[in-house]
């Protein structure tokens, strides 16, 4: 068998703050659809937006590889 690779299913995209003010702005954000991630303070990460995604999609963990 080839080689095999574990995907990751996404149904939220972590935007920033910036990024969701310009999409919102030319519409192509539903609000109802928008969740806000609070910053993390062990991650030092500033925190920003979910937005849950019409379609779903895998994400494949590049330079990881599984095999059978």
């Amino acid at each position: 068998m080839g080689t095999v690779y574990d995907a990751h299913l996404e149904t939220e995209e972590f935007i920033t703050a910036e990024e969701y003010l310009r999409r919102s702005k030319s519409g192509e954000i539903d609000p109802m659809k928008v969740r806000i991630v609070p910053p993390d303070f062990k991650t030092r990460s500033w925190g920003g937006f979910a937005v849950k995604l019409d379609v779903p999609r895998y994400k494949l963990p590049f330079g990881k590889k599984a095999a059978l």
